[in-house]
Formats: C-alpha cells, structure tokens, sequence
C-alpha cells in the first residue's frame, strides 16, 4: 500500500521502519530532511512538503507532537486540503478529543475519513512489532487500514466509529501523567502500561506534549 507519512521523529521513524519491512511504499516527510535519510536508505522515499505526503497514497498517517502541531499540519500547512476526495487521514499521535472531533468534521466535509489510531507503547517496543494500537474511525477505512496495523504490532479490533474512542483508550492506559478537567500532559516510559481512569470531562481534554 502507498502511505504517505507526516512525522519522522523517533515514535514516528520506528512506525516507518515496520511499515517499510512489511513491504509498504511510503513516501515521508520531515521538516529537516536529512533526519529522514536513515528512512530513505532503508527504502522510503522522501518527500518535500506535507502536501506531498497527503497526496503520496491512499492512507497519510501523521505522528506529531502534540495537539498544536496537528492542528498546524492539518488546516494550515496543507494536509487537509491535498489529501484527496476519499483519502483516509490516520492519526496516530496522543491528541485531545476537542481536536480529533474537530478534525474528523472537516476531512468529512471533504469526503475523507478520519482514522485515530494511538499507538500505546515506546519506540522500541514499536520497531520489535510488540506495541499497540488502537484503531478507531468509519469501519470501511480502519478495515482499509488494518494491513498498516498489523505491521505496526498488536492490533486491536475498531473501538467503535467514533475516532475519539482510541484517544479515551490511549488516555486510560498511559502508564503515568497529570489530568484535570481542562488539560492532559503525560509521558509513556514503561513497556507495561498501567490502567488509567479518566475523571475529567472527556469533550474538555486536550493533549500537550511533555518536553
């Protein structure tokens, strides 16, 4: 499968890796080119533009920092608009659910489909094909997807339709963070994620990246 690929940093460089191994054509794109060389002499090809990477498959997957950068990605550096009528958007970064249902209404105002998918687990665990994921969206695109999966690792079954259902599972199995009923802030260090229970007002959380 062609699959375009927003996001090369390490989370997102070993889910490129799996992908490459499983015999994905994957088109990549980071904002320092050279970070992606490793990725293009391991068979990728790289691309000059976020645009590029939305119009380079079927499928374009973005693993971004935090709610911010997705938001840039997305309405205002050209994913939304280049992805193509039908294109499937999977987002597999730890994003609020304001966000998410956000940007689910405007790819299906485009008619294209939004597809959260949050991996659970470190790169690590990522690149030896034992990380998680959960998969949430329109059943005909996460069953599009699920070849991507599976090489990513231990895929579970679709949630329900609604995208935001990945993110409230990633949330409640994060192995360690800080909640309150506006924001979300977490690391995920440990190979063994523990239970999470969610007390804050789901509509209300938003995800911002620890440095």
């Amino acid at each position: 499968m062609k699959v375009g690929f927003i996001g090369t940093g390490r989370m997102g460089g070993a889910m490129v890796g799996r992908l490459l191994a499983a015999g994905h054509d994957v088109g990549v794109y980071n904002r320092t080119p050279d970070k992606a060389k490793p990725l293009a002499d391991a068979g990728a090809k790289i691309v000059s533009s976020i645009a590029d990477a939305a119009r380079y498959g079927d499928v374009t997957y973005t693993m971004l920092a935090d709610d911010t950068a997705l938001e840039d990605v997305v309405f205002r550096q050209g994913l939304l608009g280049a992805l193509p009528k039908g294109g499937i958007h999977v987002c597999a970064g730890t994003h609020g659910i304001p966000i998410i249902r956000r940007i689910k209404q405007a790819h299906a105002d485009k008619g294209q489909a939004l597809v959260a998918a949050p991996m659970m687990g470190r790169p690590e665990l990522v690149s030896s094909g034992t990380a998680g994921v959960f998969a949430s969206g329109q059943a005909e695109a996460v069953g599009k997807c699920k070849p991507l999966f599976e090489a990513m690792g231990k895929c579970g079954k679709a949630l329900t339709w609604d995208c935001t259902n990945s993110e409230l599972a990633k949330v409640k199995n994060l192995d360690t963070g800080v909640m309150t009923p506006v924001s979300f802030s977490a690391t995920n260090h440990l190979a063994a994620p523990k239970l999470f229970l969610l007390k804050a007002d789901p509509a209300a959380v938003t995800y911002k990246g620890v440095q």
